[in-house]
């Protein structure tokens, strides 16, 4: 039986929903092992908002299937372009698979990078969280969906503060510190 877009559209919320719960992992693990105390209070902000953007979706999926889904710990199903955005960073893909390839790298690189690559991690799912909301949303309205688009909309609110403040000029301050503060213990 082919997919209608009823079907894709219920099918990407669920997916989304799943690779949430394990970025909101991801960023709990990362502000747990940065050293940087002003990326430690950006992943810890992060991590408050995408649990935010969970229940959002929870209701979403909710709404869609007409049950309560339960939070999934790996997403097995998630999207392609999430596994690679989530991988480039962390050397791995998302769920149980990239919280061991973490630990690897945390232990195997200077803590410096450790902290550079968190912080450029974050930045990229950011950027990618809002395209994806942005697509829901157009397909929320296509199928007359308007409750769900508004709940869409929310997330992009929410990564949108954050992409704001990573463009301030705080994740380049990171870099710069983290990466000035190694030269001088070489040095």
């Amino acid at each position: 039986m082919a997919m209608n877009l009823h079907d894709y559209f219920r099918t990407r919320c669920s997916n989304t929903l799943n690779a949430e719960v394990n970025i909101e992992m991801l960023f709990s693990t990362m502000a747990r092992s940065v050293d940087n105390p002003m990326l430690k209070d950006m992943l810890q902000q992060h991590h408050d908002t995408v649990q935010c953007e969970v229940k959002n979706l929870e209701q979403i999926v909710t709404k869609l299937n007409g049950e309560k889904k339960t939070r999934r710990k790996v997403a097995a199903a998630r999207d392609t372009e999430q596994v690679v955005v989530v991988g480039r960073g962390w050397i791995g893909t998302v769920g149980t698979e990239t919280l061991e390839a973490h630990e690897t790298f945390t232990t195997s690189v200077p803590k410096y990078l450790v902290d550079i690559n968190a912080a450029m991690v974050e930045e990229e799912i950011t950027h990618f969280n809002i395209g994806d909301y942005t697509g829901l949303i157009v397909l929320a309205k296509q199928l007359g969906e308007e409750e769900i688009a508004n709940l869409l909309q929310q997330n992009i609110d929410l990564e949108t503060q954050m992409r704001a403040q990573l463009e301030s000029g705080k994740l380049a301050q990171i870099i710069v510190e983290d990466s000035n503060m190694e030269q001088k213990k070489a040095a």
